[in-house]
């Protein structure tokens, strides 16, 4: 949404660079020509990144669903991006990427759940969290520790 002072937190958050296409809402009214001035600003600061692997620079286009304007134009280009990432391969390439972080994430979270389970672990959990939070002992030191602790029982 233009001129809600969102155009320069998306671009210091990072999000430029994960989008596949930026559409500008609500470019109608009063909104029109901030709307405009922002799609200017995301255009510009999309030149600024390396190209992606994909070869795909992410068009940036204004919107108004109350005037129906750009809405087209927003259909055409997912569809010219889900034909550009299928032809190249991109699109499976992505989703095997995103299965094998997915599995790591599931592994990291049930070994997390197991750890906190384990009673030795839960026995001692408490105090190395108090002595983390104190400077007494260092956050490598502890977690070193607990998974030490852990693992041993295994």
């Amino acid at each position: 949404l233009a001129g809600a002072g969102d155009e320069l937190q998306g671009l210091k958050r990072g999000i430029v660079e994960m989008a596949d296409i930026l559409a500008i809402t609500k470019a109608d009214g009063a909104n029109r020509e901030p709307a405009a001035r922002a799609r200017a600003i995301y255009a510009g600061a999309l030149h600024m990144f390396p190209p992606t692997p994909e070869r795909w620079v992410p068009p940036v286009l204004t919107t108004s669903a109350a005037e129906n304007a750009g809405i087209a134009e927003l259909w055409a280009a997912i569809r010219a991006h889900q034909e550009h990432a299928e032809a190249g391969g991109h699109r499976l390439a992505r989703r095997r990427e995103q299965a094998v972080a997915w599995l790591r994430e599931l592994v990291t979270v049930g070994l997390g759940r197991a750890l906190v389970r384990d009673p030795v672990v839960a026995a001692v959990v408490v105090d190395y969290e108090k002595r983390v939070s104190e400077f007494k002992m260092s956050v490598v030191s502890a977690s070193n520790e607990l998974l030490r602790r852990f693992l041993r029982r295994g």
